[in-house]
């Protein structure tokens, strides 16, 4: 089973069969990976508790950051706790270290109340065999058929619902939630695929299973960024199900799914929680509850670093070079030298890379050594070189990995020592202007000219004339109270500095909202509008009624946010069009649009 993880197999294992690291942002033909056919990252947050975590190229055909937390209960010194407020939120990293500062590790727990916004729990809470009501209680059967429960003596298991309701559970500690996603070593798909979008769709999770060696296994998967689809409830399963878990029960997803380890950097927060829609550490969201595991801490490992510092320009022209700069911080017990510690590439490390600068790297696959040559515990190490962007057609999204090896080991430290540069490379700007559409999903028209924070995919599609009907969207929250602030940017490369009328669609997507605010950068300011998306779909709709000056490259925007609404329901981002006016149609209506803010609701 996966809990006896480094005895099973080793963790250099099948570095061939992992895709190569530099990838374009459309699908590419990759090898499926499976747990057991990657290199884990790992490191123990306490006795008994350790932490895994790998990105996955192509699991269940599809970009899956996972992290596990694998907690051997039957250590001695290994307790599970449930941390919880009753009737308000706090975020995870604080929550619990603040209720049990022994603890070593915790995920976030149920789903809460959202109707104000305040927080406490929606489903069945018990502790220390005193119940704690629920301010919103839960109305569907799903949402509450199982629980992680707690006896006196200490034994964690996952439970369904009994006959008699929870009222008639024996153990003191239960927390309730659900979907079950493992019974007795089965996974119950047609239940699964019986409870609709919520299982079927594609969503950062967070799980939580028991396995027959009573180990508990806390899986947080990410979702909703470029880097991590999220994954649905049977594909959870199946992955707690190779962990080895025979129960298995499903927690708060989404934005609430959050994994904190003692001791490390962003308050603790080791996973890239979707709220801010960024693949960083920084998105948390408030919860109500946690599941906690309590243990004393472990000694420095002998290897051990943590990237500090990465710079870099993330967009680059066709045939330029840049200087990237990186630093690692020793937080082992052995110093590194640049004669058995290097700096190399992923994903495999055998093989070129696109962004290889002839005559300047030190190899191939390692772009320079170590700068000083010694670093001591506590010391940083630097690795500055210089990358450069081939001769491309088109703007396309280059991605390379980098990490720390050591001669004899391989590659060490923590999940976040594997370095990511994504880098937009376009290609030298030539000729007139001309008519741009601006598309925000894979496959779409100038793609790569699109971005967002806090958007997830939709399924709906936009079919306004001249877009790509059959991609989908991109769709954000308008509860901004709960979930934030979220926006997406269209920005295209002008070809030359011109007048150009501007124009967005969307997609007929469930629960779409009013007053959503487009604003457009310009050469003259920027101009803002309020547009009902809830009113029409799959229609293009100008903002403002006559041209704008952008001017060349990158030279203005539309951006769209959920800052003037915060209601329950979502914004869609569909395509954005600039239509190039030529000169002699361009009439004094630019003169009125670089100005006042207007409202548009269409």
């Amino acid at each position: 089973m996966f809990q006896h993880f480094c005895s099973a197999f080793s963790r250099r294992i099948a570095l061939s069969c992992l895709t190569a690291a530099i990838t374009l942002s459309f699908p590419l033909s990759t090898p499926a990976e499976t747990l057991n056919s990657v290199d884990w990252f790992e490191r123990p947050l306490g006795q008994g508790v350790t932490w895994r975590y790998y990105r996955f190229d192509s699991l269940f055909s599809s970009r899956q950051s996972i992290h596990i937390l694998d907690a051997d209960l039957n250590n001695p010194n290994v307790q599970v706790e449930l941390p919880y407020l009753a009737a308000t939120r706090a975020k995870t990293s604080s929550m619990v270290p603040a209720q049990f500062p022994g603890s070593a590790a915790a995920v976030n727990g149920t789903y809460f109340n959202t109707a104000t916004g305040s927080g406490g729990h929606r489903t069945y809470l018990r502790i220390n065999g005193t119940e704690v009501p629920p301010t919103d209680p839960w109305a569907g059967a799903w949402g509450t058929d199982s629980a992680v429960a707690i006896t006196s003596a200490g034994a964690v298991s996952v439970i369904p619902k009994p006959g008699g309701g929870w009222a008639t559970a024996t153990q003191p500690d239960i927390m309730a939630n659900g979907p079950i996603l493992i019974n007795s070593g089965t996974i119950p798909s047609a239940y699964l695929t019986s409870i609709g979008s919520h299982c079927t769709s594609r969503h950062p999770r967070t799980a939580a299973g028991v396995t027959a060696t009573n180990h508990l296994i806390l899986l947080v998967i990410d979702g909703r960024t470029d880097q991590a689809d999220g994954m649905t409830c049977e594909e959870t399963a199946q992955i707690l199900q190779q962990l080895g878990c025979t129960n298995a029960i499903n927690m708060d997803g989404g934005g609430s799914s959050t994994l904190w380890g003692r001791g490390e950097p962003y308050s603790g927060v080791v996973n890239y929680p979707s709220d801010n829609g960024a693949y960083d550490h920084l998105g948390e969201r408030s919860c109500a509850n946690a599941i906690a595991v309590v243990s004393p801490t472990t000694g420095s490992l002998p290897l051990d670093g943590r990237l500090t510092g990465i710079t870099y320009s993330a967009t680059m022209t066709e045939q330029t070079s840049q200087t990237v700069s990186l630093s690692y911080q020793n937080i082992g017990t052995q110093t590194w030298t640049s004669a058995n510690t290097h700096f190399v590439l992923s994903r495999p490390e055998t093989r070129s890379s696109a962004l290889y600068t002839t005559g300047s790297w030190a190899a191939t696959t390692s772009p320079v050594a170590m700068s000083p040559a010694s670093v001591a515990t506590g010391q940083t190490a630097t690795f500055t070189f210089v990358v450069s962007a081939p001769a491309v057609n088109s703007s396309v999204v280059l991605e390379e990995y980098f990490m720390l090896t050591r001669d004899g080991v391989g590659r060490f430290g923590p999940a976040n020592n594997e370095a990511l540069l994504k880098i937009l490379v376009n290609p030298i700007l030539s000729g007139g202007g001309a008519s741009i559409i601006v598309e925000g999903r894979v496959g779409g028209l100038n793609y790569p000219w699109y971005s967002d924070s806090g958007f997830a995919d939709s399924g709906t599609n936009c079919t306004v004339t001249s877009a790509t009907a059959t991609i989908g969207m991109r769709y954000g929250s308008t509860y901004r109270t709960v979930a934030g602030a979220k926006s997406c940017t269209w920005a295209p490369l002008f070809p030359s500095t011109g007048q150009y009328r501007v124009f967005v669609a969307w997609g007929a997507g469930s629960s779409r909202r009013n007053p959503i605010t487009y604003k457009v950068n310009h050469a003259g300011g920027t101009s803002e509008y309020l547009i009902d998306q809830s009113a029409i779909a799959n229609q293009w709709i100008q903002l403002g009624s006559g041209p704008f000056t952008f001017n060349a490259g990158a030279g203005g925007n539309v951006v769209m946010s959920n800052e003037d609404v915060d209601v329950s329901g979502s914004m869609y981002a569909g395509p954005a069009k600039f239509e190039f006016v030529p000169p002699a149609a361009v009439d004094d209506w630019q003169l009125y649009e670089t100005h006042p803010r207007h409202n548009q609701c269409e």
